[in-house]
């Protein structure tokens, strides 16, 4: 990816971590999961055992990958209003360094991605069994927006199966119109019609600059645009972030400290700041491979839309991003 491209992407990253930073001095670090896979599944493996053959090709656990989970969680309303049981993850996006290639990729995740995730107990957060169901009610599970986080990491990696997600990143979807108001708004060419949600002449293709709780209204809109798919708010979402990495690129003197202090709240993460500063680093030096989505198809489920992940193409992305071609002496016992 051009130098230009990946510059805009650790701006972005780089204002989320510089905010965490100072809010985060005491937190854990992210727990590890190990899940037990049928037989039959693909599954990841941090040893040489887990060597997988294609063909001729071997390849192996790539030891040298690690991994960040980055999500939008409901904002404080909605949370009111479907309350905490209902509260979900609006936005997943997974960025993986590789550490001896020196790049990083990002996974954008669909929210209605089908997946087996966890059921917890309220009050204990353990595990009372397993349902498959849109990824994103994976964060609707837990007593506090920790135990949200660490079962949407368990969901994300199931659906990857079995890679390891190291950190996370919460951000609530109320810090997103402060944030596109910290660089005096971001302007976008409308992908879809927007009249029924911005009022009149809203159209498609019209260019318009979005302030305040227009930039959250144009990510999350969807039960009243004509194409209701959250394919289509997907494509809306990194459109949007695409030009809010330009504005941040274009604004001088950029005030982090102040910005900070009006998100704050809205913040959950595992990572301590000699992590975040470790991982600022690499991706600020790294190479940017871009951004990279499941393949799959949408169908209308019973209540709400379905999203079926094209189970070889998963494999073929998780064996590209995750595993490195064997060597006769990796295969060595």
């Amino acid at each position: 990816m051009k130098k230009k491209e990946r510059r805009k992407i650790v701006v972005f990253i780089a204002v989320l971590l510089l905010i965490v930073a100072s809010f985060i001095i005491a937190v854990a670090i992210v727990e590890q999961y190990v899940k037990n896979r049928d037989a039959d599944r693909f599954s990841y493996s941090s040893s040489t055992e887990g060597a997988i053959y294609i063909g001729e090709d071997v390849y192996i656990p790539n030891r040298n990958i690690e991994t960040l989970l980055i999500m939008g969680t409901d904002t404080s309303e909605q949370r009111e209003q479907s309350g905490r049981k209902y509260t979900q993850s609006d936005f997943d996006a997974l960025v993986i360094l590789d550490k001896a290639k020196r790049t990083f990729t990002i996974i954008h995740i669909n929210r209605d991605t089908m997946t087996e995730i966890n059921l917890l107990n309220d009050s204990t957060n353990q595990k009372v069994g397993t349902q498959i169901a849109q990824i994103t009610l994976a964060y609707a599970y837990g007593s506090d927006d920790e135990a949200h986080c660490r079962n949407m990491v368990s969901a994300v990696e199931n659906l990857l199966y079995g890679v390891k997600v190291n950190h996370y990143l919460a951000l609530t979807m109320d810090a997103i119109p402060i944030i596109n108001d910290s660089v005096d708004g971001v302007e976008v060419e409308l992908l879809a019609d927007f009249t029924s949600v911005f009022g009149p002449g809203y159209t498609q293709g019209k260019k318009v600059k979005l302030m305040g709780s227009q930039s959250l209204e144009y990510i999350q809109a969807r039960g009243s645009m004509a194409d209701s798919t959250n394919l289509s708010r997907m494509e809306r979402q990194r459109q949007y972030l695409n030009a809010l990495f330009d504005k941040y690129n274009d604004t001088e003197d950029f005030d982090v400290s102040g910005l900070y202090k009006k998100i704050k709240n809205y913040v959950t993460s595992n990572c301590t700041v000699d992590q975040l500063q470790r991982l600022l680093e690499l991706m600020t030096t790294y190479e940017f491979e871009g951004i990279r989505t499941i393949e799959g198809e949408a169908k209308d489920g019973e209540q709400f839309v379905e999203f079926y992940p094209d189970e070889e193409a998963l494999r073929d992305l998780v064996i590209e991003l995750f595993y490195k071609p064997a060597s006769p002496d990796d295969l060595k016992n």
